[in-house]
């Protein structure tokens, strides 16, 4: 009975540590987790545009999806040498006729700040890590 108990905790253990790596590194699962942040992202920013969301919340949600993006792209293995690499326009059809709209420049500038106050404070971070 304690060896069944041992070898169903190690078990655990290790599909908990494949898991926790695939999600963390294997390159299918990170794109899987781009697009979903992509999907969120529109939705906040439509939520915005149409009066459901107020700027703040959305300007936070924003930055917060942006860092989130940051993170995960990082991990992203780089294309070999000299291969073509295609970029897409993931922006949603609902958007395309209200990119001039000024709240839309409102909220990312909202973002964009918040998001360089998260960038400065990392920096001091990682300043006080390596000393």
């Amino acid at each position: 009975m304690t060896k069944r108990r041992v070898l169903a905790g190690f078990l655990g253990a290790l599909l908990l540590t494949i898991a926790w790596a695939a999600w963390t590194w294997w390159p299918p699962l990170l794109r899987y987790r781009l697009r979903r942040i992509d999907q969120r992202t529109d939705r906040v920013v439509l939520d915005y545009l149409d009066g459901k969301q107020q700027l703040g919340p959305s300007a936070r949600a924003l930055a917060g999806l942006w860092e989130a993006k940051s993170s995960v792209s990082q991990r992203m293995p780089m294309p070999p040498a000299g291969q073509v690499v295609r970029i897409v326009d993931s922006t949603p059809a609902a958007l395309a006729g209200r990119v001039n709209d000024p709240r839309l420049k409102e909220l990312v500038d909202s973002a964009i700040h918040l998001s360089s106050f998260w960038i400065e404070r990392r920096v001091q971070q990682v300043g006080r890590d390596s000393t």
